[in-house]
């Protein structure tokens, strides 16, 4: 690494946005830096051999909402980006039912009507509500975010306004209740939110956040969901290989200690072993909280703009449970369906709403999980490659997990835990306990410390409406610019959303070019 030049741009963490970021501003010319603390770029995004000969997402799982552009620009697709899902998603009940969805309206009617005639005759109009929800946000998605005032001004006096009203008003359980009577479908209609409650006013912002990230689309642009066959961590080895064919420098084992600032503006790192790279400006992929809390002096930041950082709310932990398998797992309800079919899908436990209320309650207090939500995916069945043969990978998402235990530590409640998870299981399936051959719990502050993900917050801060859209995570940042000159922010904690979108480092990337003139740089 050339520590003498002074690079137009110096992007701080090699996590998919990150790499997107500096894919745009090496495209329109800029020199670019890239700067990984982690051995291996990637971040959150990230596919690795935990146990021997298995592979594992020890964070990201699946491929969702990674936008159109980007498939387009860095021809992702082309450089053999690939998927296999059978779009199965499995709902698991303790008294041994189960709602297996497809995609065939004829089946996915039977199996609703287990719940309720009513809900399935009512399933369709759920599905074209979805497609009218993603709508609505998409046209704000990529570029800087407006508020939400001046969207309700784009939509006056059409039918999105009322629609906009509807979630802005209303929660996401009393939308659903409109559609759904049962409280099974109620509960197994939503994923967990960050806002957590089903019942919280204004959840149905979030609502439709996700689902316009998610399905968004842009005419004859191919794109990979689910499952990507190799691991996650293709994702960002592709982004990283188009990067470099715009000569974008990535070095990694390279942890940067803190920004430069000189009168009020950034003007380089500094890095761990104490070496200073000069750089026009500072693009930091890190979350708000590490960002400005140790990568920035507080003597160059506003004692209120402190306050609102420290003050972003982050509630929304997890857990993952990676394990591998002697064997596929089999499940009490869904005896009479293909085993690789249900596993190869997305099998889910969140039997009820107060279910997952209590799963919201125990997170705000504290509390070791005692009804987790769980997102079960066996990435073997649709690509053996990541096992040795006859063997399988499970990976669990679990939701939620607090960062502050009131009783104990992670480290002394991790085992615990996972005991917890086993014995819930068993309720669900005769085999997997056994089948497991070994297995890691990572908490919440595994996520920290391992991820760098402050409080193990994938979003970096929860995606709710304070934190959303114009004051995504606050006013002072929305635009991806901080109030330090010359210093932005490309993370998952900016608009539109976390996950792996790749639109935060788009936008952000296209608001350093808006603002810097090349010939200036």
């Amino acid at each position: 690494m050339d520590t003498k030049t002074v690079w137009d741009a110096i992007v701080v963490g090699a996590g998919h946005n990150g790499l997107v970021a500096s894919f745009y501003l090496a495209r329109a010319g800029l020199n670019v830096l890239v700067l990984e603390a982690a051995r291996r770029v990637g971040g959150a995004c990230i596919t690795e051999e935990i146990f021997p000969g298995y592979l594992h997402e020890p964070c990201a799982q699946s491929l969702y909402g990674l936008q159109p552009e980007i498939f387009r620009d860095l021809r992702l697709v082309e450089r053999g980006l690939k998927s296999n899902s059978n779009g199965f998603s499995t709902h698991l009940y303790p008294d041994g039912r189960h709602l297996v969805l497809t995609g065939n309206s004829s089946h996915d009617y039977k199996q609703i009507a287990q719940f309720s005639v009513h809900d399935a005759q009512n399933y369709p109009a759920w599905n074209d509500f979805h497609l009218r929800a993603s709508k609505l946000l998409q046209p704000y998605l990529m570029k800087p975010p407006v508020s939400l005032g001046t969207i309700f001004e784009d939509y006056r006096e059409t039918q999105n306004e009322e629609l906009l009203t509807r979630f802005v008003t209303n929660s996401i359980g009393q939308i659903m209740g409109e559609f759904f009577e049962s409280d099974e479908m109620l509960a197994a209609m939503w994923n967990p939110s960050d806002l957590g409650s089903l019942w919280e006013t204004g959840s149905g912002l979030g609502f439709a956040l996700s689902r316009a990230v998610g399905m968004r689309e842009l005419d004859g642009i191919s794109r990979v969901n689910g499952t990507v066959l190799g691991g996650i961590g293709e994702v960002t080895r592709l982004i990283a290989e188009a990067t470099r064919e715009h000569n974008v420098q990535i070095c990694t084992n390279t942890a940067v200690k803190r920004v430069l600032v000189e009168e009020g503006r950034a003007t380089g790192v500094e890095l761990d072993d104490g070496q200073l790279i000069a750089a026009q400006c500072v693009i930091s992929n890190a979350d708000p909280r590490r960002t400005f809390l140790r990568m920035v002096a507080e003597t160059d930041l506003e004692d209120s703009f402190i306050r609102k950082i420290k003050g972003l709310r982050s509630l929304q932990g997890c857990l993952k449970f990676l394990c591998t398998l002697s064997e596929l797992p089999e499940f009490y309800a869904t005896e009479n369906f293909d085993i690789e079919a249900i596993a190869g899908g997305g099998v889910r436990v969140r039997p009820s709403t107060k279910y997952r209320d209590l799963a919201w309650e125990d997170v705000r207090h504290g509390r070791l999980p005692s009804a987790p939500l769980l997102s079960m995916a066996h990435p073997t069945v649709v690509d053996p490659t990541r096992a040795p043969p006859g063997k399988h990978t499970g990976s669990w998402y679990i939701e939620y997990a607090p960062y502050d235990l009131a009783e104990g530590t992670w480290h002394t409640r991790r085992d615990e835990m996972a005991e917890r998870l086993l014995d819930m299981l068993d309720q669900y399936s005769p085999n997997y306990r056994r089948a497991i051959i070994d297995y890691k719990l990572v908490t919440p502050l595994d996520l920290e410390n391992d991820r760098l993900l402050t409080r193990g917050d994938i979003h970096h801060v929860d995606v709710i409406p304070s934190q959303m859209l114009a004051t995504r995570p606050i006013a002072e940042l929305s635009q991806y610019r901080s109030p330090i000159t010359n210093l932005y922010l490309c993370g998952a904690g900016m608009h539109p959303w976390g996950e792996v979108t790749g639109a935060p480092g788009y936008n952000a990337a296209h608001q350093v070019l808006h603002d810097f003139d090349r010939r200036k740089l």
